[in-house]
Formats: C-alpha cells, structure tokens, sequence
C-alpha cells in the first residue's frame, strides 16, 4: 500500500507517493525473476496518477501503460468534487497533473474507461487519450455497465 493507506504508515501526498513507486520500480528491476522487456504498469484512478508518474519517468524501462479511469489532474477533480474550493484549488500541494505528462509518454497505451463512474468523469479519460500524442499506439475502450 501507499503510505497513508492499509497498514502502511505515513501520510499520503504526492512526493511520497511518487518515492514509493519509484522505490517498487527500483525492487522490481533488481529482481533476477522477473523478465524486464515484458513489464508495463497499471493504474486505476489515484493508482493511475502513479502510474503517469512512473511511465513517464521510466518510459525507456517499460513496454507500456494501462489506466483505467483515471484523472486528468488532482486540481480539475477539486474543481469537479468541490467546486466551492475551485478558487482556492491552486494552493493544493498535490497535484498530480497526469495532463502534462501524458504528452511525454511514449509508450503504448491502453485506457480503460467505465461511462458509469461514479467518481472519475469519462471525458476525464478521453482527454489523457487525447493527449498521449506521441505513443506509437493507444486505444481506448469504453464499458458502459
């Protein structure tokens, strides 16, 4: 788990939660068991964010990337979650901006996204398909129950 969540100790934000996934890729290539020229990573919402993060820093270690409904960045879902804070948005340490890294990544990339989500807005996740202009391929698939 992240810290801040589970067991784990700590509080969450961004940083660290950056820190921990770095910290799991860094185990995960030390490992002799695992096949490194097969190895993409997932996220899903919040999870996705991470994922971001470690695609677009480790893009030349990874062979792709799959969300599923995942945000465009932290402050768009504020705005979405809590419009009253929409001013004050900006002062949020967390930020997680999925939205200016995807145009870094290039590696493939498959979005899932379920139109019913409760809490993760769909044109959420066309507009990171949107902006992944420079992976070789992407593809998105739309679940709608």
């Amino acid at each position: 788990s992240y810290r801040g969540f589970g067991d784990s100790k700590g509080k969450p934000n961004e940083k660290g939660m950056c820190m921990d996934a770095e910290s799991a890729m860094d185990y995960i290539q030390a490992r002799t068991d695992v096949d490194l020229s097969k190895l993409w990573i997932y996220g899903e919402s919040l999870g996705g964010a991470v994922a971001v993060h470690i695609a677009d820093k480790y893009q030349d270690q990874l062979q792709g990337l799959i969300l599923e409904n995942t945000f465009t960045s932290l402050l768009d879902m504020i705005k979405r979650v809590h419009p009253v804070l929409t001013p004050v948005r900006v002062l949020s340490r967390n930020r997680w901006t999925s939205n200016l890294r995807m145009p870094n990544i290039k590696l493939p990339i498959l979005f899932l996204s379920g139109l019913r989500d409760g809490f993760i807005p769909p044109p959420m996740m066309k507009k990171l398909y949107e902006l992944a202009g420079k992976s070789p391929y992407k593809k998105i698939v739309e679940f709608p129950g």
